[in-house]
């Protein structure tokens, strides 16, 4: 009898009726590996719900005992479990000892932990790993305690030729953290790690190295920008976003390694991507849940590592991703509206997010709710595809091709409509531009109006220029809100009546600031920006008169004489002014570059990978 027609007549045997020779081709079945690891993972993860609800336990008698398998009763349990299940008797019993073997693992690494307090730490590594280095561990023997991660790169790295040069192209994951300088101990017995290389080539030595001096590079940059008013983070209509220093500094680094981890997955190097978007989520968590509620940034990012996991295979880690997915979920519904009212293209996050849902639900073993997700699935893909020529006629119009997509998306591939949603989006961001731009003139004006005599905030612009439009003169009106604490009334009368007691106040405020007030780095740029190019005289210029811009500025104009005798002590400290500013507008650059191009392009997805999984998919579910 064939193998075939053997396995097709065992699906009718009860555990009653089974031979010795049955029993020895179940096993044969079992030593028979599955055609591709996601698809197997799937199948164990159903497989383990069926017993978790018949509350089996693998690991104790009858299935095991004596220290030793009862190869009897679990083929005998997979021919209970067959006529209830959606997949094949051979699958099971291959399922059920690879879960028992996995259960056995975890209570000896519990043993070893409870007697020794060593962990036995499981290795996972990419196929471009493990094939060129097959003196790899499969597992590491640790004291968590007394552990790093960094301790646990040098170990794996001293497996993997050059120690110096090989522990530093590699970087451990586990639970969704990158292991970095902090001890181990949080770790459970028997986790899983994944070690993730860029490459295995000479190339990617160079790369990552390059990425741990970027890190460090994003996180300088970040701290020197966070008081600078030139970078602005805006919402999502636009708007600038009021946030605290600290906060500001958080969502800059997060934002900018985001950033970097989108170019790494355009390139489909989803080990590097990884690193980074896990950097940049540690960085995510230090700003307030307003903060992340007012942008979608967060919710793209969890989405993003679900899709790294995905395509790098760590599928430990996928079943873990549904928390991931539940607040981009969750974000994008906040942030979009529940039916996508507000951004009909985001629905293309929808149908990413809905595919990783289907295939963490393959990977929990839930393969009913895996193929009612995969349906809807196959109909956004079908509804969001747009025809290339579609996209070439308005390209023909000087469209670029992303928004051509997009606005073809939005428009119902409507050509004409398309068009016209493309130049009123442009139009929308010239508004936005502008309006900005006018807002940061009337905040300057508004600093160079000072503050109120109380200290409590800027003079009001809205009454300035009404007083201005009265014919009330320049500088008195300045002044005059300003000693009035921004009443208007009282202004108006102040001028009116007594203009010289005005002066004379202010004149007294003046000189109570020149007495306590600092050299500013900002009035040095303030100074140096109306045409005074020797720093070291603006600088020696304020320091004589305290401080006090305007006698600074009046002293440089009529050309004075400023002698010193700490020149060389003026000098370094200009030197060192200069270089901070050099380094700050050098981070600015950096960082406008890197979040400059970031407005939507991450709507722009052809779904051509989502196609190709969701195809990948449905093959593993009709092959059980």
């Amino acid at each position: 009898m064939s193998n075939k027609s053997e396995t097709i007549y065992m699906f009718f045997l009860s555990p009653s009726q089974l031979t010795r020779s049955h029993y020895y081709f179940l096993i044969f079945i079992t030593n028979v590996s599955m055609t591709h690891q996601p698809e197997e993972e799937g199948i164990h993860s159903y497989v383990r719900n069926m017993i978790n609800q018949n509350k089996v336990r693998l690991w104790e008698p009858p299935f095991y005992e004596n220290n030793k398998v009862n190869d009897e009763e679990m083929l005998k349990l997979s021919l209970n479990l067959a006529p209830s299940s959606e997949i094949s008797q051979e699958k099971i019993i291959h399922s059920l000892f690879h879960l028992q073997n996995n259960a056995l693992d975890k209570l000896a690494s519990r043993k070893v932990f409870k007697e020794t307090g060593k962990n036995i730490l499981k290795m996972k590594y990419p196929k471009s790993l493990s094939e060129c280095n097959a003196q790899l561990p499969k597992t590491v023997e640790i004291i968590t305690e007394e552990t790093t991660g960094e301790d646990l790169v040098s170990i794996i790295g001293s497996n993997m030729g050059d120690t110096d040069r090989r522990s530093t192209s590699i970087k451990l994951i586990s639970g969704g953290k990158v292991l970095g300088s902090e001890k181990l101990n949080f770790l459970s017995p028997g986790a899983t790690v994944m070690v993730v290389p860029v490459d295995a080539k000479n190339e990617s030595l160079r790369l990552i190295e390059e990425q741990n001096r970027i890190l460090k590079s994003t996180k300088h940059d970040a701290d020197l920008l966070k008081d600078d008013d030139r970078l602005q983070i805006g919402d999502q209509s636009g708007k600038s976003l009021n946030l605290p220093k600290e906060e500001k500094k958080a969502l800059i680094m997060a934002m900018s390694l985001h950033e970097k981890a989108k170019i790494s997955l355009k390139k489909k190097d989803f080990s590097l991507a990884l690193v980074f978007l896990l950097e940049a989520h540690r960085e995510y968590q230090n700003c307030s849940p307003s903060i992340l509620e007012s942008v979608d940034n967060f919710g793209l990012l969890n989405l993003d590592i679900a899709w790294c996991y995905l395509n790098l295979e760590h599928l430990n880690e996928l079943p873990q991703a549904d928390q991931r997915l539940a607040e981009s979920e969750f974000c994008f519904n906040r942030i979009y509206g529940k039916d996508l009212e507000r951004q009909k293209n985001a629905k293309v996050l929808h149908a990413r997010l809905h595919l990783l849902q289907g295939v963490v639900a393959y990977h929990k073993g839930d393969l009913h709710r895996a193929r009612s997700i995969f349906k809807s699935v196959q109909q956004e893909l079908d509804l969001l595809f747009v025809p290339s020529d579609l996209i070439e006629e308005l390209v023909a119009l000087g469209y670029q091709e992303s928004e051509s997509r997009m606005a073809l998306r939005v428009c119902d591939k409507n050509v004409p409509q398309a068009s016209l949603h493309i130049n009123a989006k442009r139009e929308q961001r010239k508004k936005i531009i502008k309006e900005e731009r006018e807002e940061k003139k009337r905040d300057k004006k508004r600093k160079a109006l000072g503050k109120t005599a109380d200290g409590k905030g800027y003079v009001n612009l809205g009454y300035y220029n009404t007083m201005m439009n009265m014919g009330f003169p320049e500088n008195l009106t300045g002044l005059a809100l300003r000693q009035c604490n921004n009443d208007m009334g009282l202004a108006i009368d102040s001028i009116q009546n007594n203009p010289e007691l005005l002066l004379l106040a202010d004149e007294e405020n003046k000189s109570k600031k020149r007495k306590i007030r600092n050299i500013s780095d900002d009035d040095i740029v303030q100074i140096a920006s109306m045409g005074f190019d020797d720093l070291v005289a603006v600088r020696k210029v304020l320091k004589k008169h305290n401080g006090d811009v305007e006698r600074a500025v009046q002293s440089l104009m009529n050309h004075e004489n400023i002698s010193s005798d700490d020149d060389s002590d003026e000098a370094e400290a200009t030197r060192e002014f200069y270089e901070k500013k050099k380094k700050s507008d050098e981070a600015y650059s950096r960082m406008k570059e890197d979040l400059s191009d970031m407005e939507e392009e991450y709507l722009d997805l052809t779904l051509e990978e989502e196609t190709q999984i969701l195809e990948r998919y449905i093959r593993y579910l009709s092959n059980n």
